[in-house]
């Protein structure tokens, strides 16, 4: 018994092969078993939180609102949302939590 393989044969399982690896090297894997990630819904929340007191603080500031009126405004956002807004060094603003972690920086 004498199997040959002719050369197109070989040089096509050989670039099927190729081809196979390759595949398998370049596509991005899954985690998990196949399920797709979803967004912590409490972290979207947040972050939507987060938008509104930002907006609104911004809002405040360019209509020349008084430092007194943005704590009291900060201390709305701390009792409503668990978050404040502060300015940063670079002139942005930060939506940040109580415990100190920050949510969103609007620039």
């Amino acid at each position: 018994m004498n199997l040959e393989i002719s050369k197109e044969l070989r040089n096509g399982i050989a670039i099927i092969g190729i081809t196979i690896v390759l595949y398998l090297l370049i596509m991005p894997r899954k985690k998990g078993f196949g399920k797709p990630e979803k967004a912590d819904k409490e972290l979207i929340n947040q972050k939507q939180n987060a938008r509104t007191i930002l907006d609104a603080y911004i809002n405040a500031v360019e209509a020349g609102e008084t430092p007194t009126n943005l704590t009291q405004l900060n201390s709305i956002f701390a009792d409503e949302y668990s978050m404040k807004v502060y300015k940063t060094k670079s002139g942005g603003y930060v939506a940040r939590t109580l415990s100190g972690k920050d949510v969103l920086v609007a620039k």
